[in-house]
């Protein structure tokens, strides 16, 4: 029971975080740099997602950690993580860190006054 629950918030994350709006255009890819890890592994960003290579299948997994099966599991976490769960968790998901393209600010007031509607 438990597990199919993990299964269906697993999906459900997925496809909160999965960009389904947007076109399906035939033909179109992106080209995503695959990094080296200082642990030797491999990974790379996509949509805001860490995707880590998994040698046995010879693919790229997406980064997913849990905190627990129960409650008591979280609570236990509540003093902080120790240096070595916070080195594996950061290799393992990336860092907690959304890069944003810095806005020009003549742009921005451009973009600001130009709008049909001001409300």
């Amino acid at each position: 029971c438990m597990d199919a629950f993990n299964r269906c918030f697993n999906a459900y994350l997925s496809f909160l975080y999965s960009d389904v709006t947007r076109p399906k255009i035939k033909g179109s890819f992106k080209f995503c740099p695959v990094e080296q890890n200082p642990d030797g592994s491999k990974s790379f960003m996509f949509r805001l997602r860490r995707y880590n290579m998994n040698q046995a299948m010879s693919c790229f997994h997406p980064g997913v950690m849990t905190v627990g099966r129960t409650l008591r599991d979280f609570l236990d976490q509540s003093n902080g993580l120790s240096e070595d769960e916070v080195t594996k968790r950061i290799a393992h998901v990336g860092e907690n860190k959304i890069y944003m393209k810095k806005p020009n600010i003549v742009l921005s007031i451009c973009e600001e006054f130009s709008k049909l509607f001001y409300v």
